[in-house]
């Protein structure tokens, strides 16, 4: 009953979803998984991933995403020290015992680029409310909904009679949604606002899969003057032979019977312009993801400069607006609205480094300049600190940044020696 009353609720939350997004035209159950094919089948999320622009471009943001260091700070007046108490232990190396941070946050990242949502419980203690772990839930077994003017969390849980268990307060549900309906509670599903796109890519990759399953060759119809049914099927037996003779020994001729033709009646892959199409399919997934063609290994309009600007391209406007949503989920439910105190920001140095001499040259004029001490240069390239290494220094035979500006002291002049005034009399 419990596994019926869940159906039943995932039919009439789609039938709502998706006539919110077009009421004039209502979709059934079975394609609000995605979007319906011409055959019956329908865009699921193991179709989409067939495709690889699509694979490629969540595989991408997803573990770049969950890769950045996650530093937890503590407030001091206008200062803020790098904590590394049990919250930096929570974010970064272990948020529950069977999953490392970097797993948990990957897995969340990859249900938001495909689902369209992403959920994280975090567990605390009863008595101090301190996070002790954070889980990662199957976001379609999670319903959300407003109640009282609150939104409200609450788990499938087949083993409970309804189905549904103890609902989450919000402050304990991390919620990242790709895009918020209307109404402030359902989502956007990326793979429906992507359906267009990615029938057009699937059914690329089917018909080139039978097209080169058949050695490359078109659909034919032979002719000729047949003048019975068994002449027609030994042409035909014979023509066949010659075909895979043909594909077998690797030759382009083929021996076709007296007085018989033989005429394509489909297109080759090339006159389908497959090859193209794929390219627009590539383009199209990495405009709705927000991440440039070279990043899902398309190489044919790179330039260094082009490539350059991609990357940064990709961290200052798709990456950095992620990794803010995450950020502010975690201050916001990790510490409440109030705490002034904590908070946890991503470091965005670690993806956008450049090369050896470009990061060389800015760190010499970051320690010329007073900027960083060498040891801080040391921590970001993960080398050990070297003692005198944390005072900052200023160019101007490279001195401390306290003698700035500091006259040096005059050493002091020799006595003049007696013997030598002397002789210098005598030999007046």
């Amino acid at each position: 009953m419990a596994l019926f009353d869940y159906l039943e609720y995932r039919r009439a939350r789609r039938e709502l979803m998706d006539s919110l997004e077009n009421p004039a035209t209502p979709l059934t159950v079975e394609s609000a998984e995605g979007w319906t094919l011409d055959g019956g089948g329908e865009i699921t999320e193991k179709i989409a991933l067939s495709i690889p622009g699509v694979w490629a471009a969540v595989d991408f943001l997803s573990s770049s995403l969950a890769g950045l260091p996650l530093k937890v700070y503590k407030k001091s007046g206008d200062d803020r020290k790098e904590s590394k108490g049990p919250y930096f232990r929570l974010l970064n190396q272990a948020p529950n015992p069977t999953q490392t941070a970097f797993d948990l946050r990957k897995y969340l990242w990859e249900r938001t680029f495909l689902y369209g949502r992403g959920f994280a419980i975090i567990k605390r203690r009863d008595n101090s409310r301190m996070p002790v772990s954070i889980w990662i839930p199957d976001p379609a077994t999670m319903k959300v909904e407003r109640i009282g003017g609150e939104i409200k969390y609450t788990l499938y849980d087949q083993r409970i009679e309804k189905g549904f268990g103890k609902p989450y307060e919000a402050e304990d549900v991390i919620d990242i949604p790709w895009m918020l309906m209307p109404d402030g509670i359902m989502h956007y599903r990326p793979l429906s606002r992507l359906a267009g796109i990615l029938k057009r890519g699937v059914g690329a990759i089917n018909y080139m899969d039978r097209a080169y399953g058949k050695g490359g060759m078109a659909d034919f119809v032979l002719t000729g003057p047949f003048t019975n049914q068994a002449g027609m099927k030994r042409a035909i037996r014979d023509f066949e032979r010659a075909l895979v003779s043909m594909i077998v020994k690797g030759t382009r001729t083929v021996a076709v019977p007296n007085q018989h033709d033989v005429k394509p009646i489909s297109r080759t892959p090339q006159e389908m312009q497959a090859v193209e199409n794929e390219r627009v399919v590539v383009e199209q997934v990495g405009r709705f993801y927000g991440i440039p063609p070279t990043v899902l290994q398309d190489w044919r309009k790179s330039t260094y400069r082009n490539m350059e600007q991609g990357d940064l391209h990709v961290v200052k406007h798709t990456l950095t607006k992620w990794a803010i949503r995450l950020e502010q989920q975690f201050n916001l439910k990790l510490w409440g609205m109030a705490s002034d105190k904590m908070f946890a920001e991503h470091s965005m140095a670690a993806i956008s480094r450049g090369d050896l001499k470009s990061r060389t040259d800015a760190y010499a004029r970051m320690i010329q300049t007073a900027q960083k001490t060498p040891n801080e240069v040391r921590k970001l390239e993960n080398d050990p600190p070297m003692p005198g290494g944390d005072q900052l220094l200023i160019q101007g035979a490279t001195v401390p940044l306290k003698d700035a500006g500091k006259k040096a002291e005059k050493p002091p002049m020799p006595e003049p020696n007696p013997d030598d005034d002397e002789g210098d009399e005598d030999d007046d």
